[in-house]
């Protein structure tokens, strides 16, 4: 699930994807969710929402991440049941400048790109597109430098035993 959020201290407005660790249950959904902070982590483009922070209690994961959009492609194509040109040239060309840094920068496959992952942001006369959730993406080539196990903290030390490079601990 998905909720909007506000820090207290700044007014920064953000999106808290909370993940539920009871959920997650067998290893290999442990895995999915720590390939896509991993992966998301690695983004930084304009057609996407960061992913700032990601934090964890004794039962939930929390992914912080900007703001995506005020409608998603399916909500706007419905309200609207026709776009002008220029909109539809303007979506598709923001998709494909993400897929392609996806593609040729990242060695990424987002792998589950729909109209339901693809947010609209009203700006100035137009719209920025961004593309979101990257649970079903994967590294296609070799992987951004870097060690990626700081984004994966959650894991529990029984599924730690199955990942020896993975910690061994982690607090609520």
């Amino acid at each position: 699930m998905v909720y909007a959020a506000e820090c207290k201290k700044t007014g920064m407005k953000r999106a808290v994807k909370v993940v539920s660790k009871k959920k997650l249950g067998t290893y290999d959904k442990v895995r999915i969710l720590e390939r896509e902070i991993f992966i998301h982590s690695q983004l930084d483009h304009p057609n996407t929402v960061p992913l700032y922070e990601v934090m964890q209690t004794s039962t939930d994961v929390f992914m912080v991440m900007g703001k995506a959009g005020k409608y998603d492609l399916v909500d706007y194509l419905l309200s609207k049941k026709k776009l002008p040109e220029r909109q539809v040239i303007e979506i598709t060309t923001q998709c494909l400048q993400f897929l392609n840094y996806l593609h040729s920068e990242k060695y990424i496959v987002h792998r589950d790109l729909k109209l339901d992952n693809i947010m609209l942001s009203p700006e100035g006369g137009g719209f920025t597109v961004r593309i979101i959730d990257f649970g079903l993406a994967k590294l296609i080539g070799p992987p951004p430098e870097g060690d990626h196990t700081d984004a994966i903290q959650f894991l529990s030390p029984k599924n730690a035993d199955v990942a020896s490079s993975l910690p061994r601990s982690w607090s609520p």
